[in-house]
């Protein structure tokens, strides 16, 4: 008896041994560390000129890099497009404070910290989020030839008023409707009579069209390096119907809710950009023809974020 009781007691020793063992094994899967853990799927979108492509790149490869499955949409169209997409196809998707306050028929400002946060006052509802925006200012730059400007006696925007029917001006399919293209010409400087014709906003196209004379006026965004390449005149915004249009992201709330590193990420890019230093990225791409995902990497790698 004392035998039977000595061989149930090491088996119960061997059991518990076990026991813990298995428990132990899965503790240790249960309990892995928070950065472990994968990642969820983002997708980043973009309109189709080359800064918002560009920045779009750089948005996806800093959250690649910190082990998000990234899908790319680059090539949305316009805001139009854009805009219905998020939050539910597109997560991630650069932006410009004060182009994007006058599509959601917002008060525009020269100030972009108030532009901001009348963008999110909007945004909300939609479950949509704009980060504190970069240094960096693209607004909307209405330009003409040399050859037009001295043609028409043309240095800024009020003195296009008086010969305006006998001018075409190129700009996105929505000038239509924007308070800050053909409707704030409108009302803010009494411009009536353009002809119009819709084209891709802030693209090579609008500058080839603008050389072949389909066009008289583009609407161009002020850190196109073709601008000064062309020599192009940039019509003076007299009047100040421009909003300021500083570079920012739009986000998902429940994103970066969900994954607070999103917002450092993002926020990094954001940080290195400024009007003087994304000139040449966009050179690189629309001048160069060189890839928009290689200027990004190269930008990002020079600056420590890669």
């Amino acid at each position: 008896m004392v035998r039977k009781r000595r061989f149930w007691s090491t088996a119960a020793m061997l059991v518990m041994a076990l026991v813990a063992t298995a428990c132990g094994g899965k503790s240790t899967t249960t309990g892995s560390s928070p950065s472990s853990t994968p990642k969820p799927s983002v997708t980043v979108g973009s309109v189709t000129f080359s800064e918002s492509q560009i920045v779009a790149e750089m948005f996806a490869q800093v959250l690649t890099k910190a082990g998000y499955k990234v899908t790319k949409q680059l090539s949305l169209g316009q805001r139009a497009v854009l805009q219905p997409a998020m939050p539910g196809t597109i997560q991630v998707a650069p932006e410009y404070v004060g182009s994007l306050l006058a599509s959601l028929k917002g008060t525009k400002s020269s100030d972009p910290v108030s532009e901001t946060a009348q963008d999110n006052a909007l945004l909300a509802p939609k479950g949509l989020t704009v980060l504190d925006p970069s240094a960096a200012n693209d607004t909307n730059a209405f330009v003409v030839t040399k050859a037009t400007a001295t043609r028409y006696n043309l240095a800024k925007v009020s003195d296009l008023k008086p010969v305006a029917s006998k001018l075409t001006l190129g700009g996105p399919p929505e000038c239509n409707t924007n308070p800050v293209c053909l409707p704030g010409l409108k009302s803010v400087y009494g411009i009536t009579g353009l002809k119009f014709q819709p084209i891709v906003a802030c693209d090579t196209a609008t500058a080839n069209a603008l050389d072949a004379g389909s066009i008289d006026i583009a609407e161009l965004c002020s850190t196109q390096s073709i601008i000064a390449k062309k020599g192009y005149v940039v019509l003076d915004d007299d009047k100040n119907l421009q909003p300021a249009d500083n570079i920012t992201a739009e986000v998902s709330t429940a994103l970066l809710i969900a994954q607070p590193d999103v917002k450092t990420l993002l926020a990094g890019v954001l940080s290195k950009l400024t009007t003087a230093n994304i000139v040449p990225l966009n050179a690189a791409v629309d001048i160069d023809h060189k890839d928009a995902a290689t200027v990004a990497k190269d930008f990002l790698t020079s600056n420590g974020l890669l």
